[in-house]
């Protein structure tokens, strides 16, 4: 669990147990290292997520989304913007575009911890970049269960790491005909997705390189 304790825009992450109790210097259930402060660590060093700066610092609306931070900007400048628990939602004004940022924090899924100690009795680290894919390929085909197959599926890098991308082109949704796209990433424990929707084909670098850092 993300926590900023002293409010300084930085938020360190925690272990606690079913029974409510932070772990401290131990790895935990999901193979994470917790220093002595219970703070997760990687090679000693405390892993860390800004939590946001108010508008009126930055000049932008912006909320965070797990390690992600969801910017009022370039196509939803004036967007209306919905925010849930791990999830942002923009519309802009004339509602012909849509933008939805959500997290899933699966370390707690009991699934999530049984690979996880199987990978370990393996003696493959769950933080690499071939576990990453590995879990993000299975993310792409529950997708696909509630979607369908796209018409396309691709990778895509930006600064924010490589996603992969499913474009589903001209669909129909609500009984309208939109344009859909769905992005997807898993690192380390979390699921990210943005769905993107629009009345015309969706601006994806625009939106990944100015609405999310």
């Amino acid at each position: 669990q993300w926590l900023d304790g002293n409010q300084d825009g930085t938020a360190e992450c925690y272990y606690f147990d079913a029974s409510g109790y932070m772990l401290a210097g131990t790895t935990t259930p999901d193979g994470y290292t917790v220093n002595e402060g219970g703070a997760w660590t990687e090679n000693g060093e405390v892993q860390t997520m800004q939590t946001g700066q108010p508008a009126a610092e930055t000049g932008i609306p912006s909320w965070t989304v797990g390690n992600l931070q969801v910017k009022q900007t370039g196509d939803f400048a004036n967007a209306v913007t919905l925010t849930g628990d791990n999830m942002v939602q923009m519309i802009t004004p004339d509602g012909t575009r849509s933008a939805v940022v959500t997290l899933t924090d699966i370390t707690s899924y009991p699934d999530y911890q049984e690979a996880a100690k199987t990978w370990q009795a393996m003696g493959l680290d769950i933080h690499s970049p071939e576990v990453n894919q590995l879990y993000q390929a299975v993310l792409v085909e529950i997708v696909k269960a509630q979607l369908g197959e796209p018409a396309g599926v691709s990778e895509y890098s930006c600064p924010t790491g490589t996603w992969t991308r499913l474009e589903y082109g001209n669909v129909m949704q609500l009984s309208v005909n939109v344009y859909l796209d769905v992005l997807l990433k898993y690192e380390n424990g979390s699921y990210y997705g943005v769905t993107l929707t629009g009345a015309a084909p969706n601006n994806i670098e625009g939106f990944m390189n100015d609405c999310i850092g």
